[in-house]
C-alpha cells in the first residue's frame, strides 16, 4: 500500500467513527495522518471543524458535533469573503438537515474550488446523515424489516433501482451492517436511501 492509500484510508477511518460518533476516534485518525503528512490540509480541517481549533493547539476537551465556526473564524482561514451557499449550509448544518447542508456545501466549493474548507464540510456532513440513521435505528448491528410488504408497497410507490435494491433486503434477516456491506452503492448513498425510507415511516427494527 503507497503512503497516499494509507493517508486516504486513515481519513476515511475518520469520517466512519465520526459518522457513529465516536468523536475522539475519528480525531485520532486525522492526527494520525498529520503525523504521517504534516502539511495534509484535508486532516487539518476536519480537525478544525470539530474542535474549533488548530491542530497544532492540541485537543480540545469538548469535541460537541452541534457547534459550527463563526463567520469571523471562518475568515481568519479562507482568504475571500464567506459565500453565501456556505453560511446556507453552515445553518441547515446546525438544524441537522444534512442533504441541504450537503448540497450547499457543495455548491460553495463548486463556486471557490481552491478553498478546501468548504468542501471538507461536505463529508463530514454526510457523516452527520449517517449517525442520524445510525441513533434512529439503535446501532449498525440491529435487524431491519419493512413495516408493509415489498409487493403492497412497490403497489402504491415507485422506486428506482438502487432504492428497489435496499427494499429488498429488509427482510428482517439482515443487519444494517450486512446491508451496507452488501450494497454495491456508496456507503453514503444506501444510508442516503434508509434515511428517506425512515423518514417515510418503511423501517423498523426486527427481532431477527
Amino acid at each position: 500500500m503507497s503512503a497516499g492509500q494509507s493517508i486516504q484510508e486513515l481519513l476515511e477511518k475518520g469520517l466512519y467513527h465520526y459518522g457513529v460518533g465516536e468523536i475522539d476516534k475519528a480525531l485520532s485518525f486525522w492526527r494520525e495522518v498529520l503525523a504521517l503528512d504534516p502539511d495534509n490540509e484535508t486532516a487539518r480541517e476536519y480537525i478544525e471543524i470539530e474542535t474549533g481549533r488548530s491542530p497544532k493547539e492540541g485537543p480540545q476537551e469538548d469535541h460537541s458535533t452541534e457547534s459550527a465556526p463563526a463567520a469571523a473564524k471562518i475568515n481568519e482561514v479562507v482568504s475571500a469573503p464567506v459565500p453565501q451557499a456556505f453560511m446556507e449550509g453552515q445553518r441547515h448544518l446546525q438544524s441537522y438537515n444534512w442533504e441541504r447542508a450537503v448540497e450547499a456545501f457543495s455548491e460553495a466549493h463548486k463556486n471557490q474550488p481552491s478553498q478546501l474548507y468548504y468542501w471538507a464540510h461536505v463529508p463530514l456532513s454526510r457523516a452527520g446523515l449517517i449517525k442520524d440513521v445510525l441513533v434512529r435505528l439503535g446501532g449498525d448491528d440491529k435487524y431491519l424489516n419493512l413495516t408493509e410488504s415489498l409487493a403492497d408497497l412497490s403497489r402504491r410507490k415507485k422506486f428506482n433501482q438502487e432504492e428497489g435494491f435496499v427494499l429488498s433486503l429488509l427482510s428482517g434477516e439482515m443487519t444494517l451492517d450486512d446491508i451496507v456491506s452488501l450494497s454495491p452503492m456508496p456507503r453514503f448513498q444506501t444510508f442516503q436511501i434508509l434515511y428517506h425510507l425512515l423518514d417515510e415511516g418503511l423501517v423498523s427494527v426486527s427481532r431477527g
